[in-house]
């Protein structure tokens, strides 16, 4: 046991890093108002709007940096802090730095703060910063315990607190009275929260642990009560299961609730805020059993309680959910390294945009002037951008809309059961940053992108649909016209080149913004008409063209001893019989007339009435008489016919010669109409005469 004392304590004498001897102090007044946050931290009517810009910064080319936290200054610019290191890793002295920045994103001054203590293996990540009432800025961050920094509202380097515990802080903040408070987790993998006051001293220090379980507090924010909300991941050891865990504290660290959610078995939440309704809004990462498939984000809203108000899931970026922030009309954003979604109140997607490889942003925050701030790591360097309120840069192609989905997971909860612990420091405060002169360099690291406003006339579409696309300069973007089935590609215009203007598809250098234009036409079609012998047509027989749609009008003209009988062809059954008839162009069609020869009626039929009288009986007869028509042609016989209640009833079909014909034994009296056709060698009958007599 001795032994293993003397190991410890050479352990803890090795890490230990130097406070400084006696900084120089303000009085306790003017330190508390010097912590204290200023009055009014979001003065939207006394800031300019902010131009929309991206830039890089780095030291120099052997060093890789990264930043963790950036806020909007009370004057519109930016204070941003982050940590550097040794691109080759030959070196671990990591060092942390501070750059504040003017509304367009131009260095104002930095700030590099180096230690020596690093080859331990903690380095210095700057958690939050923050703007005091004096104008200068505080930063707290992990390191092998924590520490907190104050520097002047130039950058001047005026005093630093640091403590070994035995635990890694995940976040930092400030709270209402002046002071700060850290979570993190403990060695044993516990929650741990730490409340400092106005001098970075602990006023209270808490484990919060359930047997059998590994637990890591990931963020915490002060709830409207003056307590706090922690969340972070707690672990199964028995099946390695992991579930979103909430724990929510009184001012002094008690529990007043906890919970566990869990989505699949594998969930951690990343990111709170606690909402001025008391509600709060949680964003985590739900991770599956099947490591082939990436994680989805979480948005989880939470009522006062730990209550689930709504629960919504995305699915679209490989990395997990770095941070979630309420809006000014309620909505949300929620962020991951190279993505941003805007969410509504209730958690829908208005919209989403993508950052390019090579970037990867930590924080982000709201702008006074409706636009957003984002800050992080651009292919080692660190990035810092600017932008309009729906998180595009005019003129930049680094930044995209995106493909994610929304939907709602199936969501359990059930009561976590820590036991709190109360804590102690382990060592005495230490020194532990010098203040190193650097240079920093800027360089605009976003590419100009154009926009390609695309249409379509009637009758088809495009690909890319017609809208306006966004592309990086010098991008050659292929677009397709599609027409519909009724249509065909006619020709582009608009900002596409002569020669180019029957292409489909069509190529379009992006060296400015452009707009074409897709313009459709009904495709021509072919009519041929034909004639049969005995008449023609209108339109004249022969082929016409037609543009697709069009309905054509077609009439039988025969001459004058034909008639039209039929179309043959490209005609529907119920336009066959029909003159004229019409013909719909929606392809190659083919129609035909048809006539036939007439058959004239016979000329001058006459009827008269003659009796013959017997010795007993008196007879009435019908003469009928007619005489040939010289029109006709080919005729062999002639049909008589009496008209009987409206039906024709054949009489005789007296030879051609034969133009006479006797009807006998008609009633005295009796009204008889008759109908004579000449009948041609095919069958057919012609034109009929008529008649009619009444018997006297």
């Amino acid at each position: 046991m001795n032994v293993l004392k003397k190991v410890l304590l050479f352990i803890v004498l090795a890490l230990a890093i130097a406070w400084p001897l006696q900084p120089q102090r303000a009085g306790r007044q003017d330190r508390e108002r010097e912590l204290k946050p200023p009055a009014d931290t979001n003065r939207a009517s006394a800031l300019a709007a902010p131009a929309q810009w991206a830039r890089g910064y780095f030291y120099n080319s052997n060093l890789s940096c990264y930043a963790t936290v950036i806020k909007q200054t009370t004057e519109g610019g930016y204070i941003m802090a982050g940590y550097e290191y040794y691109v080759d890793m030959t070196s671990r002295a990591w060092s942390a730095f501070v750059v504040k920045l003017n509304a367009d994103g131009i260095v104002e001054w930095q700030t590099r703060l180096e230690n020596s203590e690093t080859s331990y293996g903690m380095w210095p990540i700057p958690l939050d910063v923050f703007q005091a009432a004096d104008g200068g800025y505080i930063i707290g961050g992990a390191g092998w315990g924590y520490w907190v920094i104050k520097l002047s509202a130039s950058g001047a380097f005026q005093w630093q607190r640091h403590k070994i515990v035995w635990g890694y802080p995940e976040c930092f903040m400030l709270t209402r009275d002046g002071g700060f408070i850290l979570a993190g987790y403990y060695y044993d993998y516990s929650f741990w929260v730490i409340k400092l006051g106005w001098d970075g001293e602990i006023e209270w220090q808490k484990k919060y642990h359930q047997e059998g379980r590994s637990e890591r507090a990931r963020a915490i924010a002060q709830t409207m009560d003056g307590g706090y909300i922690i969340v972070g991941q707690t672990d199964a050891f028995s099946d390695n299961n992991k579930d979103l865990n909430v724990l929510k504290l009184d001012a002094a660290g008690g529990i007043e609730w906890q919970r566990c959610y869990s989505a699949s078995g594998r969930d951690l939440a990343l990111s709170v805020q606690s909402l001025p309704d008391g509600s709060f809004i949680v964003a985590g990462s739900i991770y599956y059993e099947d490591w082939t498939r990436r994680p989805d984000g979480l948005a989880l809203k939470l009522g006062p309680d730990g209550s689930v108000i709504w629960c919504t899931a995305y699915t679209g970026s490989p990395y997990s959910v770095s941070k979630i922030c309420q809006l000014q009309d309620g909505g949300f954003l929620l962020a991951w390294p190279t993505s941003v979604l805007r969410l509504s109140a209730y958690g829908d997607i208005v919209w989403q945009r993508a950052f390019e490889i090579g970037i990867g942003f930590e924080d982000l925050q709201p702008t006074a002037d409706g636009g957003f701030i984002f800050a992080g790591g651009y292919h080692g360097q660190i990035a810092a951008f600017k932008t309009n309120s729906l998180g595009m840069i005019a003129g930049c192609s680094l930044i995209r809309d995106s493909g994610f989905t929304a939907f709602a997971p199936t969501l359990t909860a059930e009561v976590w059961s820590p036991t709190v612990t109360s804590l102690s420091a382990v060592s005495d405060p230490l020194s532990w940053f010098e203040p190193q002169a650097a240079t920093i360099s800027t360089e605009t690291i976003c590419l100009p992108y154009f926009e390609l406003t695309i249409a379509a006339g009637p009758g088809g579409t495009t690909k890319p649909e017609p809208a306006t696309h966004a592309y990086a300069g010098g991008t050659s973007v292929k677009v397709y016209a599609l027409p519909d089935e009724r249509h065909i590609f006619s020709y582009w215009s608009g900002d596409v080149p002569e020669n180019k203007r029957r292409d489909n598809p069509v190529r379009i250098d992006m060296d400015d913004n452009k707009s074409i234009k897709a313009n459709f036409a009904r495709p021509n079609f072919q009519l041929t008409i034909s004639a049969g012998t005995g008449g023609t047509t209108d339109p004249t027989p022969g082929v016409h063209t037609y543009a697709g749609d069009t309905v054509v009008k077609i009439e039988a003209l025969p001459d004058a001893s034909h008639f039209f009988t039929f179309w043959t062809g490209d005609v529907s059954d119920a336009q066959r019989a029909q003159n004229p008839t019409q013909i719909e162009m929606d392809s190659d069609k083919a129609v035909g007339a048809n006539f036939l020869t007439r058959i004239f009626p016979p000329l001058d039929l006459r009827v008269e009435t003659q009796e013959n009288r017997s010795l007993f009986t008196v007879e009435h007869i019908n003469i009928l008489t007619w005489r040939p028509n010289s029109m006709n042609t080919g005729i062999i016989k002639y049909g008589v016919y009496e008209l009987r209640a409206g039906n024709l009833v054949l009489l005789a079909e007296p030879a051609v010669g034969t133009e006479t014909y006797w009807h006998r034994g008609v009633k005295e009296g009796n009204t008889y109409t008759y109908v004579v056709k000449a009948v041609g060698a095919d069958g057919r009958e012609g034109e009929p005469a008529s008649v009619t007599v009444t018997v006297s």
